[in-house]
């Protein structure tokens, strides 16, 4: 069990209607569970969360709103479950490579241990989920920005494209679901989803975990977490230089059907 140090924000609302979702956030400013508390504490902030977890311990996190209250941290999505932030400096989520979240271990161990306390709480599964299983229901973990993909509101996309979703839930005993199986190469292609999938920004929703799912069954290295960010870019240019298509790091109409109907080579 980890150790919860009470640092009390008064910016909660009484009661949820539903346990759906366990939200993973990152603060872009404050570095430790402390100073994101002390600014949680303050009226004037407007904003909070459940817990909050930093690199330098992995025993201890923060704790300013109680498990059953609803805390002020993504708009829609305060009343579908808990939500926890980890401690980075700004333009953590949009900036920090995969190596680097690596090297935050207790960091991710403290949130991987919040993970599995408040699963075991509410019943919530230890599993990613993407935007448009949430929209449909789906219980599970996820990052502010499938929730907001997934229609609570704002234009947030932390944790980021890098986050290690798997390590994190490995040390929570879950694990990344599997996505279905599509055909590898040789059938025919879904329709097309009518926008163009690139980055920067961010992209999130459901084509693009689509989209990785069936580049990633091809054997792509790929993260399937519904967001379209410098992997997923990286990804793209490589596998239409190999096609032969413009290479562009963009999703339009010809790259997305070639992900299903060119051969594997």
């Amino acid at each position: 069990m980890v150790n919860r140090i009470w640092i009390p924000s008064p910016n909660f609302s009484s009661s949820r209607s539903r346990n759906q979702v366990l939200v993973v956030h990152t603060s872009e400013g404050a570095t430790t569970f402390r100073s994101l508390g002390n600014f949680l504490a303050q009226k004037s902030s407007g904003v909070s969360y459940h817990c909050g977890f930093d690199d330098t311990t992995a025993t201890h996190i923060g704790e300013y709103v109680k498990p059953a209250n609803k805390s002020w941290s993504a708009l829609s999505a305060n009343d579908w479950g808990e939500h926890g932030c980890c401690c980075t400096p700004s333009g953590a989520s949009s900036g920090w490579s995969r190596d680097i979240w690596l090297s935050k271990d207790r960091m991710l161990t403290a949130c991987a241990q919040w993970l599995v306390e408040e699963s075991g709480r509410y019943g919530i599964p230890l599993v990613k989920i993407n935007a448009a299983q949430i929209g449909s229901g789906v219980k599970g973990v996820c990052g502010h920005g499938d929730v907001a993909a997934a229609g609570a509101g704002g234009g947030h996309t932390d944790p980021g494209p890098n986050f290690p979703w798997d390590v994190v839930l490995a040390k929570a005993g879950g694990a990344a679901p599997a996505p279905a199986p599509p055909p590898a190469s040789g059938g025919v292609a879904p329709p097309w989803p009518g926008r163009y999938l690139k980055y920067p920004p961010v992209m999130s929703g459901a084509d693009v975990t689509q989209w990785q799912g069936q580049m990633a069954h091809r054997g792509w290295t790929i993260s399937v977490d519904g967001a379209y960010g410098p992997q997923s870019k990286d990804v793209c240019t490589s596998f239409q230089r190999e096609k032969g298509l413009a290479v562009d790091g963009v999703v339009g109409p010809q790259t997305w059907s070639a992900a299903w109907t060119a051969p594997i080579t």
